[in-house]
């Protein structure tokens, strides 16, 4: 067979991420497709990246006559993954401290008008620094209130609030749980009109408000959907877990000079098709069918 360096891939790229969502939640049919609302990210993992494994117990049966093995049975088999997270967000913290419930008191929302000007006829725009991540979302010139509130609250993992008139005006009001946010900034792609420009402007800054977080004993389980992106260039792999299970793994030390980890083991359950979890790719390679 002929060597092919495109299909030696190094997975290192901003836009890989896990994602948790309860189980039921609406799922993404492509590798690349954005998640659905519902589903949160889980932000940065350390540099150890993902483990992916599997396990299963062997009865290895030999013949009477000698020495030499002819069967090996399997069963019991398992599928697991393993995930370092160093932000403190409310969906790491949850998974951390499952059946625990927080509250949070003085808080209001941040709210943040994007104005288009110019009465552009067509091309796009894009909003970086969503939330407390770097995220980014591309819309266009005339996106729907709808459609952008739907696209913002995947990104931050909660309900955002978007009114206005398409086109022109966008009030967006972020959930009061996030408190004071970075202003978001805006790239101009727009088209048609007359020199059309885009703004986003800080409407009413946000309110940090007092989180209470009672810890419970570890009794509680975590089963969710999630979902794990993985990105090398031009090729992009996604599993897809319909049940599955995160317990923590090790201890959290806080010390001056080391970020904080959370380790997390991922337990992988069969769905209701008898499978572990789905694999979306569009590698070309495993396309192929070389093995079907």
């Amino acid at each position: 067979m002929t060597k092919n360096v495109n299909n030696v891939h190094a997975y290192g790229d901003i836009t890989q991420a896990i994602w948790t969502s309860p189980l039921g939640t609406a799922s993404p049919s492509t590798p690349t497709a954005a998640y659905p609302a519902g589903w949160s990210e889980l932000g940065w993992v350390d540099d150890g990246g993902v483990t992916e494994s599997q396990t299963y117990q062997e009865t290895k049966v030999y013949g009477w006559q000698g020495a030499s093995l002819l069967r090996v049975l399997r069963s019991q088999a398992e599928h697991s993954f393993k995930f370092n997270c160093l932000e403190e967000t409310a969906a790491v913290l949850g998974l951390f401290r499952p059946g625990t419930t927080q509250t949070t008191t003085g808080a209001t929302a941040d709210v943040q008008t994007i104005t288009i000007t110019g009465s552009p006829t067509g091309g796009t725009f894009t909003l970086n620094n969503i939330g407390y991540g770097a995220a980014s979302y591309t819309a266009v010139y005339n996106v729907t209130t709808t459609a952008l509130a739907a696209a913002l609250s995947a990104i931050i993992g909660g309900t955002v609030g978007v009114t206005g008139t398409a086109g022109t005006t966008y009030v967006v009001t972020f959930p009061a749980s996030l408190g004071n946010l970075t202003v978001m900034t805006a790239v101009s792609g727009l088209t048609g009109g007359t020199t059309p420009t885009v703004a986003v402007v800080n409407t009413t800054p946000g309110v940090n408000g007092v989180t209470s977080w009672p810890v419970k004993p570890f009794v509680s389980r975590n089963l969710r959907q999630f979902g794990i992106d993985l990105v090398d260039g031009s090729v992009s792999r996604r599993f897809l877990a319909q049940s599955a299970e995160v317990t923590s793994a090790g201890d959290i030390v806080y010390k001056a000079d080391a970020l904080v980890v959370y380790q997390f083991n991922l337990d992988v359950y069969v769905d209701s098709s008898g499978n572990f979890f789905t694999e979306l790719t569009n590698s070309p390679v495993v396309g192929s069918g070389l093995f079907t």
